[in-house]
């Protein structure tokens, strides 16, 4: 679907993989979602998402629009850096 030439970093997403490229990448990504560890998680991202959801309300009062990619981009970001950093 995707050439891994042009578009190497794209052409590796699991959602996009098929067959035993997909096996792979699923065996390696599988464990970083085990029951426990997605609770243990959960309180963090439920931070992030109160934070997020307070700028919101804040940039909206306003009538200041809001860039969704950026958005959405800080809170992948602010997500992920939680899990890992705790």
């Amino acid at each position: 679907m995707i050439d891994k030439k042009t578009n190497p970093l794209f052409a590796r997403n699991p959602f996009l993989l098929q067959g035993d490229e997909w096996k792979e990448k699923r065996g390696e990504i599988s464990p970083a979602f085990s029951p426990n560890r997605l609770k243990a998680l959960y309180p963090l991202i439920e931070d992030v998402q109160g934070r997020m959801a307070k700028y919101i309300l804040e940039q909206t009062t306003d009538n200041q629009p809001i860039e969704v990619q950026e958005l959405a981009s800080k809170y992948i970001t602010d997500v992920v850096s939680n899990a890992i950093f705790g």
